[in-house]
């Protein structure tokens, strides 16, 4: 038995990242900060271990920066499109909506865990959300409805990707989308 689709979201519907999910980014951005930058500051390293531990920082240190853009920003539904707002704001038109992936990146081999993340491409620009957003179910079933209705391209792997929230967009009709 499928999963039960959830609702789409409604226009006027604001989704944010929850507080403990960037928190949690952030500790693992300070953890790896301070396991990388901790050597270097405690002992004379050699060129090579500075060259290791300091691309190793540089990437916690994006780490933490990409979670604080997340804690600072949200995204808003509306009759015309999506609009992210934030630190990095952007928006996509449902009319100019060409393409929409769902991609999975998996932290275990067998699939158990992971996140997925969503793109809505228009000529020009994308915008990328990530599951951990609050009711990024209902988003997704939004966005792929908007996406179905306007003949935006829905890749075989985003299909795939969509069982488990049980969304099926051939089964949704063409007109119509709230």
């Amino acid at each position: 038995m499928g999963a039960v689709a959830p609702r789409p979201a409604a226009d006027g519907e604001r989704f944010e990242y929850p507080p403990a999910v960037t928190r949690a980014a952030l500790v693992r951005a300070g953890a790896g900060l301070f396991i990388t930058l901790g050597p270097l500051s405690a002992v004379r390293p050699t060129p090579a271990a500075i060259a290791i531990l300091g691309v190793l920082a540089a990437i916690f240190a994006v780490y933490g920066a990409l979670a604080v853009i997340r804690m600072r920003s949200a995204v808003a539904i509306s009759e015309q499109g999506l609009r992210v707002i934030g630190p990095i704001s952007a928006d996509i038109r449902w009319d100019a909506l060409i393409r929409v992936k769902l991609r999975y990146y998996t932290t275990k081999r067998d699939r158990a865990g992971g996140w997925m993340v969503l793109t809505l491409k228009e000529p020009g620009r994308a915008v990328r959300i990530e599951s951990t957003l609050a009711g990024f179910a209902s988003l997704l079933a939004r966005v792929v409805a908007e996406a179905h209705a306007r003949g935006a391209a829905i890749p075989a792997a985003t299909r795939f990707n969509l069982q488990p929230f049980g969304i099926d967009p051939d089964a949704w009709p063409t007109q119509g989308v709230a």
